[in-house]
């Protein structure tokens, strides 16, 4: 027995002799370079221990460099580290060798500068077989990473990450690799875990490693199963799922600026993923925002000199009305329509976006079949609306926006050159649409039948909203056949204001129907339109051509059984104003004729009785009878008679102005 208890204290002796002896084994200085070199590998950037090397027992047998810092001036990154423990394997340790098995980094903060080229990690760039990972655990604690942005024209604030904590778990060449961390950003707390079956995929031994990916946040989740396929242009392929609570508040979250609104909720994707260095393939793709969902392909890029979007999508059923009602909600544009077209920002990417829908809604409109495209490419614009079927008949559109460079650019970097103009194309066309179907029964006047046709073609060229309208060209037509107005009766308004201006005038309204009221009588007859009856067209046409902003009516026609409508005008589109003159004619016997203005803002115009005329015309029309010489007539309202006294105009109710 006590050869045994001998024996056991000897050993106990032995081995306590031997970690005794441990840390006159570590050369602290040929420690203190082997760590560098391996942070140096990694971090690709030039390694300084500041602090004095130690070893300690704390777990196991470690070495610890305090105050390290990095630097790599030519990425513009730099690194500090409050220290740098690593754990040491003791075997080798009797032959003279030092092999690390285990690093802990305290408290890392790494900077580095938005402006450079990438954030260099050297190790990644070499033969996967000799990769410095010679440990089997990478911890992180406390850490921070610090993105700077100050100086860059954007303006954008500088991205900070704090609260890194995470291990990561290595292999060597072969086995399984696990990955847990968490980490701040924005103020919000974001967990990520991810799993490699065989870090052999790396080296080529191996073609494909199972890999998992899990990213868990409050704004935000993620989740990837699938393969790693390598060793060349590694690839990523399998499913995925993305989840985000309340899509805006996400986007604000990363720093964008949605605004305030009620879409943009609810958004989640599920998708077959196919991911490698150059960008991502979502194909056989679910998405779902705010209850719109739609399936088909997208895909991501960028390694090229612009990121581009490549999408296809097919939506069953897509409700518009909340966008609409947001876009409509927002605030209008500046008066004068200087504002600067984003030129820059259309130069940023690359978009090619195609859409279906078998229903669209928009309020209580129903679109049918629709098949619309927008395509971003080298800062020209198409969207293209290719036929959407719509109360029983169809309508097309089309605007393209190029990008005209300078006399002076260079064609071999046009992109850098700032273009001289933006040329814009518009052009719309609707067919055979039925009026009387339109989702109107809460408007107090309302078409309650009529086939409407017509086109507009417009040209501007420009960089901002002011120069394009001033440049615009083109022409416009529109035709409604059989068009029928419920709770207005026009000829009834027009019989009613002409026996109020006889009334008024003292006189009787004239053979031809003309309303004429005294030179100086008050104005305060209107065209009050009843709330009641109806009105029919057999015909309304519009037509116009556009010069230089400036819109001419060459026609403004209505005709019907009772009633007929004819004007001419001009509309300007940089002031955004409508001047025209006209009359409304009932037929009868004896017929009433009723001469008009229209004039005000282009959008909400006001529809006046031209008094001032009617007395001018009343006025020729006796002198030529009594022999006289003819006094012309005053135009647009305004009378060109010295003896004749300006009638100011009161606003009038007419189904234009509705």
């Amino acid at each position: 027995m006590k050869r045994w208890l001998i024996l056991a204290s000897l050993v106990v002796l032995l081995v306590a002799a031997f970690f005794a002896a441990l840390p006159l084994l570590v050369s602290t200085e040929i420690a203190k370079d082997r760590i560098a070199a391996v942070l140096s590998d990694w971090l690709g950037a030039d390694v300084h221990v500041e602090g004095r090397p130690h070893v300690t027992f704390t777990s196991g047998l470690s070495v610890v460099l305090p105050d390290v810092r990095a630097a790599n001036r030519d990425q513009k990154m730099s690194a500090y580290f409050e220290a740098v423990e690593a754990e040491i394997k003791w075997l080798p340790l009797l032959t003279g060798d030092i092999e690390l098995s285990r690093f802990l980094l305290r408290k890392p903060q790494i900077i580095a500068e938005a402006a450079s080229s990438a954030f260099a990690v050297s190790t990644l760039h070499r033969d996967p077989t000799q990769w410095p990972f010679a440990t089997n655990e990478l911890r992180i604690e406390n850490g921070s990473f610090l993105i700077l942005h100050d100086g860059l024209p954007d303006g954008r604030e500088n991205e900070r990450v704090t609260g890194i904590n995470g291990t990561l778990t290595w292999p060597g060449a072969r086995g399984e690799a696990v990955l847990s961390a968490s980490f701040i950003w924005h103020g919000e707390a974001m967990e990520v875990r991810a799993g490699l079956s065989d870090t052999a995929v790396f080296a080529g031994t191996e073609q494909k490693a199972s890999l998992n990916l899990k990213l868990t946040s409050t704004p935000l989740r993620m989740n990837f199963e699938g393969v790693l396929l390598g060793p060349t242009n590694l690839q990523a392929n399998g499913k995925a799922s993305l989840a985000m609570p309340n899509l805006r508040r996400a986007l604000a979250w990363v720093g964008q600026d949605p605004g305030e609104g009620a879409t943009l909720g609810p958004f989640s994707a599920d998708f077959q993923a196919s991911a490698n260095a150059s960008g991502i393939v979502m194909d056989q793709a679910t998405l779902e925002l705010d209850g719109n969902v739609g399936t088909g392909l997208i895909a991501l890029g960028w390694r090229k000199a612009r990121p581009s979007v490549q999408a296809t999508l097919d939506f069953e059923k897509l409700d518009l009305s909340g966008y609409i009602s947001e876009w409509m909600r927002a605030e209008p544009l500046p008066e004068g329509g200087d504002t600067a077209i984003p030129v820059d920002m259309m130069a940023a990417a690359d978009i090619d976006v195609q859409l279906s829908a078998r229903q669209v809604r928009v309020g209580a409109a129903r679109i049918g079949r629709t098949a619309t495209s927008f395509l971003l490419k080298s800062g020209n614009v198409v969207f293209d609306i290719t036929e959407a079927m719509l109360y029983g008949g169809t309508l097309s559109a089309r605007l393209s926006a190029n990008l005209e460079p300078s006399d002076d650019a260079n064609p071999a970097d046009s992109s850098r050159q700032p273009p001289e103009a933006m040329a814009v194309t518009g052009d719309v066309s609707v067919r055979n649409i039925d009026l009387g179907a339109l989702p109107l029964d809460d408007k107090h006047m309302r078409p309650t039948s009529g086939i409407v046709r017509g086109s507009l073609n417009l040209m501007a060229s420009g960089l901002d909203l002011d120069a394009l309208a001033n440049s615009a060209r083109g022409k416009f037509d529109l035709t409604v056949d059989g068009l029928t107005l419920s709770r207005v009766n026009i000829a009834r308004a027009i019989e009613t204001f002409t026996m109020k201006a006889d009334a008024a005038s003292g006189e009787r309204v004239d053979a031809v129907g003309t309303d004429v009221p005294s030179a100086g009588s008050s104005s305060g007859t209107q065209l009050a339109m009843p709330e009641t009856g109806r009105t029919q067209l057999d015909t309304l046409e519009l037509a116009a051509t556009v010069k230089d902003g400036t819109a001419s009516f060459t026609k403004v026609t209505a005709a019907g059984k009772e009633l007929e409508i004819d004007a001419q005008g001009r509309a300007s589109l940089p002031d955004r104003t409508v001047a025209l003159t006209g009359k409304a004619t009932r037929k009868g016997d004896p017929a009433a004729t009723v001469l008009f203005l229209v004039r005000g803002p282009l959008l909400n115009p006001q529809f006046l009785p031209d008094v001032n005329r009617m007395i001018e015309q009343r006025k020729a029309a006796g002198a030529k009878e009594n022999g006289s010489e003819e006094i012309p007539a005053a135009t647009d309202g305004a009378s060109r008679g010295s003896t004749v006294q300006q009638t100011p105009t009161l606003p009038v109710t007419s189904p234009a102005a509705q």
